[in-house]
């Protein structure tokens, strides 16, 4: 049994990333059919009418609460993605490993052989779901213009998250920019990663101008972890975070800065205050799948203690104390740790989408990306000392004892331990981008670091030419 757990509710047969789809399907074409069932929560494939009557209603006869359902059942695909998208990026930037005792093949597929991984399916069902609102919302003659709006700026926000959730998985490799239209659509074509970034700004662009145009509410609930942020003006500070992390992405460091300031960005808040996924034990909803009170899958990776740097006090930095703690030594498939991650409290602990930290990080990111050392110099000191209990760096910056040579490191060390096993885990996609792929910890020989997920193979099989991506690439 696979333990990269996704949002289970509502239950429906999607195609899995192993051996479920026999048939030549796509599965952004499968979307089509699959972005149904997070409004209609239909339990088999055996009931085409309710899932036919649901796709019909959001395409050719929507109602308000048929897209107000479906605007919620948003929610609900985002945090389908939470649990894969922090295994893929921690494990791959070895932050931590998935041990599964009933599936250790999970070590060989991350470290030597590359699994079909990719975070895909749940973000084109997801996309398709938007879709279906996008095209339906102007249909429903009770909505004011406003309202229109907001479900607009709303969908398209989404749908940008949800591709840059999986470019940032395949990069290289490409995507697809939507699901397909129809069933029986052609497929869309699989784009390079530099396109699909293109993308996102635009769609996160043309989202602000629809949220701007939004009037003061939203006509449906975004639940308790959008608390903050659930009106179209505060919501529009989360699609300008969410801009400034593709920003950083691509390195287009001006355009950040310019996007920071009209963020939630604050170092008057919290470090964590920011938007985040709810989970419950409630009936009908879903447990943190992250969270273990005995570990049994998820082990932190043995770097975090070796690498921590110290207090004024000999103690090792507060994120690391705060966030692992101390097991007996355990070992599987040839891996030793004695560290487990306590990040997740309880089965109805809260998962962060985006927060103040990541984006102080980012801010420093940038503004060390364009020379501004200085500046980026006072951010750095801002989290290392209130998140970590570090004392602050020079300025300008001379590394001392246990301080990485350099203040990019140094950045990147502050942006692994602040981030660590969450959504927006940051040491893979750093090494990625800056060249230190090669400087993550191998374990054991034969292990590599792979630079990015390929194309899942039945994405591949149903087209006729496969992409370039399809195909695995070489680990470092």
């Amino acid at each position: 049994m696979r333990h990269h757990h996704t949002d289970t509710k509502p239950s429906f047969p999607y195609p899995t990333r192993r051996g479920a789809m026999t048939t030549r399907t796509s599965l952004v074409r499968a979307a089509v059919l699959a972005a149904t069932a997070i409004v209609c929560g239909c339990n088999s494939l055996d009931a085409p009418d309710e899932n036919g009557l649901a796709l019909q209603g959001l395409v050719t006869a929507p109602t308000v609460t048929g897209i107000t359902d479906a605007s919620e059942g948003l929610l609900s695909g985002m945090r389908g993605d939470a649990s894969q998208l922090t295994q893929n990026f921690s494990i791959f930037g070895r932050e931590g490993y998935n041990l599964d005792p009933g599936d250790l093949q999970l070590v060989q597929e991350y470290f030597q052989t590359l699994g079909d991984l990719a975070v895909w399916s749940n973000p084109y069902r997801t996309i398709k779901l938007a879709d279906l609102i996008l095209g339906g919302v102007n249909g429903v003659a009770s909505f004011t213009a406003p309202q229109k709006a907001g479900f607009r700026g709303f969908a398209m926000t989404v749908k940008a998250v949800e591709l840059l959730n999986v470019v940032r998985n395949v990069d290289s490799s490409g995507a697809a920019l939507d699901a397909s239209a129809g069933a029986e659509s052609a497929l869309p074509p699989i784009v390079p990663a530099a396109q699909v970034y293109a993308y996102i700004g635009a769609l996160l662009d043309s989202a602000q101008t629809a949220l701007l145009a939004a009037g003061p509410s939203f006509a449906f609930n975004l639940g308790a972890g959008f608390t903050g942020f659930n009106t179209p003006a505060t919501f529009l500070q989360f699609n300008r975070a969410i801009r400034v992390r593709a920003d950083v992405d691509v390195q287009n460091f001006g355009q950040a800065l310019s996007d920071l300031s009209t963020s939630f960005v604050s170092t008057s808040q919290p470090l964590s205050y920011g938007v985040y996924f709810e989970f419950s034990t409630a009936s009908g909803d879903v447990a943190n799948p992250l969270f273990e009170s005995t570990p049994r899958y998820y082990y932190a990776h043995p770097s975090l203690a070796d690498s921590a740097q110290m207090k004024s006090d000999a103690t090792p930095d507060d994120r690391l104390l705060t966030k692992v703690r101390q097991i007996p030594p355990i070992t599987r498939a040839g891996l030793t740790t004695q560290w487990t991650f306590q990040i997740y409290s309880g089965p109805g602990a809260p998962m962060a989408i985006i927060r103040n930290e990541e984006l102080i990080l980012l801010r420093a990111e940038a503004n060390l990306g364009l020379g501004n050392n200085a500046a980026a110099i006072q951010d750095i000191n801002f989290v290392r000392t209130t998140s970590g209990g570090l004392p602050p760096i020079s300025s300008p910056y001379v590394a001392v004892a246990g301080q990485p040579p350099t203040l990019l490191r140094e950045l990147l060390y502050e942006k692994r331990y602040s981030l660590m096993w969450e959504p927006g885990s940051s040491s893979w996609l750093d090494a990625r981008h800056y060249g230190t792929l090669a400087a993550l910890p191998h374990d054991l020989p034969g292990f590599v670091v792979f630079p990015y997920c390929y194309i899942p193979l039945v994405e591949c099989q149903a087209r006729d030419n496969a992409p370039a991506g399809c195909k695995p690439p070489g680990g470092v």
